[in-house]
């Protein structure tokens, strides 16, 4: 008993000292503006079964955004390398479950030249309907000769999986 409770004891002290989450930044400068991001996702209003909305913020060291719900249950904390927020998949689907009919507090804070800054928090907003899950589309590189490469594409929009329906540079039977 008691080397199953030491065991569980560094299994929980491991686990919560090798997290994902970055910490919030201890003393940063406030800026009265939304943060500059891209894709711009500032007042959108996303469906509860998209996959996670990463972003990007131009000509910064490093950079944390700290989503949270509204009414303030939780919130927690993502990073990335250097200008990205790259946003757990499995965390995110359960923030929009939790949030549907409702909205998200996203709160940016970029580090330049060793300093902090603060944005002002934007909404994202949270539908109660969800979206289909897959598109489908055609590739077709820009060429003035023909299309020597042609595919037909399928993604899924609660993650980032793609696969090829159709490639005619796959299908050679027959073609003489």
């Amino acid at each position: 008993m008691r080397k199953s409770l030491f065991t569980f004891s560094f299994f929980l002290l491991f686990t919560f000292s090798c997290s994902k989450h970055p910490s919030l930044p201890s003393s940063y400068t406030q800026v009265d503006a939304e943060p500059s991001i891209w894709p711009d996702y500032t007042g959108v209003t996303v469906p509860p079964n998209i996959a996670p909305l990463n972003f990007l913020v131009d000509s910064v060291d490093d950079v944390v955004a700290e989503i949270s719900m509204v009414n303030g249950q939780w919130s927690m904390t993502y990073g990335g390398k250097a200008n990205k927020v790259q946003i757990d998949e499995s965390e995110w689907h359960e923030m929009l479950a939790s949030a549907k009919g409702k909205s998200l507090s996203v709160t940016v804070y970029t580090k330049k030249d060793g300093k902090w800054s603060a944005y002002k928090p934007f909404p994202i907003y949270v539908a109660e309907e969800e979206i289909d899950p897959y598109v489908s589309y055609r590739v077709l590189p820009p060429t003035f000769v023909g299309f020597d490469e042609l595919s037909i594409r399928q993604r899924n929009l609660t993650n980032f999986e793609e696969t090829i329906i159709y490639n005619n540079n796959q299908i050679t039977e027959g073609i003489e």
